[in-house]
């Protein structure tokens, strides 16, 4: 979809909803019903609520109460080495707003309906495509707490976790792309498999291309936030919201079906950016000290560059391939217009991660990866002659609400 076509439907929707959430029909209101039972199953085992939600289609309204009903969830503490910060989970109407412009306006219509969590999405068997989903009061306002609240026990930015979700799905809980990523948080079946070694093995599993101390970082930044979900109040009701977490991520459906839909997604993703972002942390001082790149703002430009490239292209080969990419001598790359060799950790930051984009379009993978794969990561963070990269996407999402999201 171009551009100016993917910014009108959202200007579109805008003025002529003013905000007014879509009225569902037979048609698109299937997650409407699995949230509904999902609320009935775990219902009663929520702390800070006690009884059975009254209303069996409005699971917003529900969690709301269970965030509302004591005053220790409105304002959870958030407990680690720190201290106790405080920070409040009740969504505001711009962001309620800036996550209904998300999702009205992706461009990519591939949502399916699982009938049960064993269902194989690549089999064909027992699921079918369905429209786009019921954009509901309900539908959004999970959506958004769900967000802050992930990000909020991952130590995360919403707005960091916004933008990489507004890119990859729209925050679509049924969302599945041409490779069978699943989720608003597109999860491949690898990444939740990493994901889950990370916390639940011990020593006996390592990636072959990460080394021991990063494995070691990855881990902490997963059982870190596995940590969380026990100890504070908010984290504690997501992560009943989530028990039942997926045992094989080779069926698809997992993810996609009630009760884990969409809560272990959210949770999963989260855990899987936060594990580049770790790692990134350390890496990236290291390799900029005595460079112009030393300073905090710098390094923090180049983490999240990074860390959001990651996310798609693989956290070890992103990895490995900065370290090379840094410290060439000379590369030939596009500046302004002009083919001209450069230093990469002599330029400015923002030159830098210019420059870097193209060295992932010619080096990214292996030998026997396809150009279109690597103009794919290349242009994963921002891609200002399609206007569909995380930023320009993000852009146009603030644009249209006419304010910074989260």
């Amino acid at each position: 979809m171009k551009p100016s076509v993917h910014l009108f439907w959202i200007i579109l929707f805008l003025s002529t909803n003013s905000f007014g959430y879509e009225v569902c029909d037979s048609r698109n209101n299937y997650l409407e019903a699995g949230l509904a039972r999902t609320m009935r199953t775990l219902g009663g085992e929520l702390v800070g609520f006690s009884g059975r939600p009254t209303q069996t289609n409005d699971f917003s309204s529900f969690l709301n109460r269970c965030f509302r009903n004591e005053p220790r969830l409105v304002t959870p503490v958030f407990i680690d080495n720190i201290g106790v910060t405080p920070r409040p989970m009740v969504p505001t109407a711009k962001e309620l707003r800036c996550v209904e412009a998300a999702q009205v306006s992706y461009p990519i219509h591939r949502f399916v309906h699982c009938k049960s969590a064993t269902d194989t999405i690549r089999s064909g068997k027992n699921f079918k495509l369905a429209p786009r989903p019921c954009l509901s009061e309900n539908y959004v306002r999970v959506s958004t707490i769900l967000l802050k609240t992930v990000a909020h026990c991952g130590g995360l930015e919403a707005r960091e976790l916004f933008g990489l979700w507004n890119h990859e799905s729209g925050l679509h809980m049924n969302m599945v792309s041409h490779t069978g990523a699943v989720s608003a948080t597109q999860l491949t079946s690898g990444a939740v498999d990493f994901i889950r070694d990370l916390d639940f093995k011990e020593g006996e599993f390592n990636d072959p291309y990460m080394s021991e101390a990063h494995m070691n970082i990855a881990r902490n930044a997963v059982r870190g936030l596995s940590n969380r979900l026990r100890i504070d109040p908010q984290c504690s009701n997501l992560a009943t919201l989530a028990r039942y977490s997926p045992v094989d991520s080779s069926q698809s459906c997992e993810l996609l079906s009630e009760p884990v839909m969409p809560t272990a997604a959210y949770i999963i993703g989260a855990k899987n950016y936060l594990v580049g972002r770790k790692i990134f942390e350390d890496v990236v001082p290291r390799f900029t000290s005595g460079t112009v790149h030393a300073s905090e703002k710098s390094q923090n430009e180049i983490v999240f560059a990074l860390s959001q490239y990651a996310y798609n292209g693989g956290i070890a080969g992103m990895m490995r391939l900065f370290k090379t990419f840094f410290l060439l001598n000379s590369f030939k790359a596009e500046i302004n217009g002009k083919l001209q060799s450069v230093r990469p950790r002599s330029l400015s930051t923002s030159q830098m991660l210019t420059v870097f984009s193209q060295y992932i379009r010619q080096h990214y993978g292996s030998s026997e990866t396809t150009a279109e794969r690597r103009s794919e990561v290349a242009t994963y963070l921002s891609d200002p002659n399609r206007n569909n990269g995380v930023r320009e996407m993000l852009a146009q999402t603030e644009k249209s609400v006419g304010s910074r999201c989260f």
